[in-house]
């Protein structure tokens, strides 16, 4: 169980200092991009079904749905918008231009938090 702590501004300034001393930068890798791309096109897929799936069941069955469910159902085309925005702005360049954190650290860095 974690504790909740509020720390003061001097302790979360201290706390910043310590997250960033941790982290190294790392450089491009053209994978890094091209998987980021693919697995935003999985998930476009994935979240395209579960809409269609959940639609068609309340329209055929006129089901009383979860409220996750139905939040999906009312929210999808915002959802879908914000995966297109990404699509669309996720240039090589921008991503070429993006600080990129080593994932070995990232270890290190989650040892931190808790």
């Amino acid at each position: 169980m974690l504790k909740t702590t509020i720390l003061t501004r001097e302790q979360l300034k201290d706390y910043a200092k310590k997250l960033a001393y941790l982290h190294e930068i790392g450089s491009f890798d053209d994978r890094f991009y091209g998987s980021i791309l693919s697995d935003l096109r999985s998930d476009e897929h994935t979240l395209k079904r579960i809409y269609n799936v959940f639609s068609q069941a309340l329209k055929k069955e006129r089901l009383t749905l979860p409220s996750s469910t139905e939040w999906l159902l009312d929210n999808y085309y915002i959802i879908s918008e914000q995966i297109q925005t990404i699509k669309s702005g996720l240039t090589r360049g921008f991503y070429k231009n993006l600080v990129k954190l080593t994932t070995d650290r990232s270890r290190a860095i989650r040892e931190s938090i808790v």
